[in-house]
C-alpha cells in the first residue's frame, strides 16, 4: 500500500513516531507492523493478569467485609462513587447490577488504585492475602503498588494502540513483571497461558532478526 493511502488510513499523527525512528517510509511501516504484532502478543498475559487480579481482590474483600457489594458499602466515597456510576450504567442497559457484573465493568485503574497508600489502613489486609505465592520479603504494599502501576501504564499503552516497540529489552522485562505478579496470584495461571502466550517467542524472533 502506498504512503498517501496509509497516512490517510492511520493518520500522519499516529505514524509520525515511526517516521521519527525510521525516516524511510518502508522501514517506518515495518516498525509499525512490528508494534501491532507485539501489542497483539501481549494481549494474553495482560488480559489474564487483569481478570485474575480483579477476581482475586473481589473474592478476598467480599470475605473480609462479609459483603458481596463491599465495593459500594465499605469503600471511601471517591471510590464508591465510581462503582455507583458503573452500577447505574448497567441498570440503564436493562441488566441486573449483580456484583460479578459490576466487578467485570470496573477499570484496571480502579483495581490498582486500591493499593494506594491512603487506602492501606482499610484494604491492605485483604489485598496482601491474594498474593499467595509472593516471597514474604516482597509482600509489601510499597513494593507491589508500583509494580501494579507499571503494568497498568503499559496495559494502557497497548490498549490505546501506542508505540511499545522502541526498547525490546524493556519489553522483555515488562513481560517478566506481568508473569511474576501473575505467579504471585496463582501459579497455575502461569502454566495455563504458557502455550498461548506468544510474547516471549515474538520478542526472541524480532531480536534475532535485528
Amino acid at each position: 500500500m502506498d504512503k498517501p493511502r496509509l497516512e490517510k488510513l492511520f493518520s500522519m499523527e499516529r505514524l509520525k513516531p515511526y517516521y521519527v525512528r525510521e525516516s524511510e517510509h518502508e522501514n517506518a511501516i515495518k516498525l509499525y507492523k512490528i508494534n501491532l504484532r507485539l501489542s497483539e502478543a501481549f494481549y494474553t498475559s495482560l488480559s489474564v493478569f487483569e481478570i485474575t487480579l480483579r477476581n482475586a481482590i473481589h473474592n478476598s474483600c467480599k470475605v473480609y467485609f462479609g459483603d458481596n457489594f463491599w465495593f459500594i458499602n465499605h469503600l471511601p466515597v471517591e471510590l464508591a462513587t465510581k462503582v455507583i456510576e458503573i452500577k447505574n450504567k448497567i441498570v440503564a442497559s436493562h441488566k441486573a447490577p449483580t456484583a460479578d457484573r459490576i466487578v467485570s465493568e470496573l477499570t484496571f485503574g480502579f483495581w490498582t488504585s486500591l493499593f494506594n497508600r491512603k487506602y492501606a489502613y482499610l484494604l491492605w489486609k485483604p489485598l496482601y492475602q491474594i498474593f499467595i505465592h509472593a516471597p514474604h520479603i516482597l509482600l509489601q504494599r510499597a513494593i507491589i503498588s508500583p509494580k501494579l502501576n507499571s503494568i497498568r501504564d503499559f496495559r494502557n499503552r497497548v490498549y490505546h494502540y501506542e508505540p511499545i516497540c522502541w526498547n525490546l529489552n524493556a519489553l522483555q522485562q515488562k513481560h517478566n513483571l506481568i508473569i511474576e505478579l501473575l505467579y504471585w496470584l496463582d501459579s497455575g495461571a502461569v502454566q495455563w497461558i504458557a502455550d498461548i502466550d506468544r510474547a516471549p517467542g515474538l520478542l526472541r524472533e524480532i531480536l534475532k532478526n535485528e
